[in-house]
């Protein structure tokens, strides 16, 4: 439940609660692949799983806001464009985050 919700925050003024549905069901299984395989494989120390929950995500969740936005909710003409241009930050701040961390 955690997944979705935490997937479905970035989306939550840009899609339709349907959308929102899916979104939350992707999230889970992602973030469930990532907090019972990914970790071990990789086998960082993550007691509390709060990157595989919110960091996995968080990233899924604002990728697929470019998926699912809707200018129907927004009322903007080029949302879905804006959307794909914004679900692109993740994919350039992640390995700065990575390199800062390490």
């Amino acid at each position: 439940a955690v997944a979705g919700l935490v997937a479905v925050t970035p989306a939550a003024g840009f899609i339709l609660p349907a959308s929102g549905v899916i979104i939350g069901l992707i999230s889970g299984v992602v973030c469930f692949v990532s907090v019972s395989y990914v970790k071990t494989k990789l086998g960082y120390d993550d007691s509390l799983d709060a990157f595989g929950v919110h960091g996995v995500g968080g990233i899924v969740g604002a990728l697929l806001t470019a998926v699912f936005a809707t200018s129907a909710v927004t009322g903007a003409p080029n949302c879905p464009r804006w959307a794909y241009s914004s679900a692109s930050r993740p994919c350039r701040l992640s390995p700065r985050s990575f390199t800062a961390a390490s």
